[in-house]
Parts: C-alpha cells; structure tokens; sequence
C-alpha cells in the first residue's frame, strides 16, 4: 500500500512540473511554447511597425524601446483563405538580433 501512495504522490508531482508560465521572462523551449500556445500559425511577415513604450508594451530595461516592434503577418496554411493577414503585435523583445522577427521571411507563431 505503501508503494501505491508514493507512486501516486510521484505523479502528481510530476504532473504540476508540466509547462508553466513564467513568473518572470526567460527562454523557453520550442516544445514549452507550443504547449502554452492557443494556435500556431505559419506565415510570412509583410511588414514591421515600430511601437513606443507603454503600459502594453513594458520590458524591465526601459531604456532600449527600439526593440518594440508589431508585424503585419499573412497566413500560409492550407486551412485558412489565401491573403488572409493581421497584425502580431509584442514581437522583438530580444536584444538579439537572430531571435527578431524580419521581413519577407516566413515562420511558426506560437500564439
């Protein structure tokens, strides 16, 4: 019985470890994000659009806002109209320059 409820105990524990959002901003993995993600759309970027700073787009260093930036996407799945497009906003928050999202390139969102 004893063997039962350790069992038991283990794999509740191991279940609340599962993909969870962080408290503060960190890399995740590939696999995290399509876990957390509601849909994951591949699409081309059409366009960026530089966004100020404010109260919906914040990072905890204040002072580089050339990092904000939305993108005017169009989907390229099979399921969705051809042409279908909207903005993506939020996009850009890496000082990093191969993590940015860049025109007339495709990619997986995970949104």
């Amino acid at each position: 019985m004893d063997t039962f409820l350790a069992l038991i105990l283990a794999l509740s524990l191991s279940a609340s470890w599962g993909c969870q959002l962080p408290h503060d901003w960190r890399p995740q993995t590939e696999a995290c994000r399509a876990e957390l993600a509601e849909i994951i759309v591949f699409a081309k970027v059409l366009a960026l659009h530089k966004e100020s700073y404010s109260v919906y787009n914040y990072l905890p260093w204040q002072y580089d806002t050339d990092l904000f930036f939305s993108a005017e996407i169009e989907l390229l799945m099979l399921e969705v109209p051809t042409g279908s497009r909207f903005n993506v906003s939020g996009l850009g928050y890496f000082p990093c320059y191969s993590y940015t999202v860049m025109e007339n390139n495709s990619y997986y969102f995970f949104l």
